[in-house]
């Protein structure tokens, strides 16, 4: 995993890098401080990296956020959690195509 500094709507979130991870999500802190809308998705259990069990119930989609002067538009998961700020999962790392 790697850890860096990001963008979204001019506010620095921290990344998480982990390609342990099967989707993207960002804590619930960061989707009330930013004030992302947010959709229902069909509860979705996820296991976090200390066994925990939790239950997903909501998406922010298409969330613009900027990396080293470089932009994308991802979807989260919204994780209720205020433990870090963003996960970058493997369902962001296969939209760069394939890398020698």
């Amino acid at each position: 995993t790697l850890q860096l500094k990001g963008l979204i709507k001019k506010q620095k979130v921290s990344f998480l890098m982990d390609t342990r991870s099967t989707h993207n999500f960002i804590s619930d802190k960061w989707v009330k401080l930013l004030g992302l809308k947010t959709q229902f998705v069909k509860d979705f259990p996820v296991t976090v990296a200390s066994d925990k069990k939790l239950l997903i119930t909501r998406k922010c989609e298409q969330i613009t956020w900027k990396f080293n002067h470089c932009a994308f538009t991802t979807d989260f998961l919204i994780l209720p959690s205020n433990n870090f700020g963003i996960i970058l999962g493997m369902q962001w790392f296969r939209t760069l195509g394939e890398i020698c």
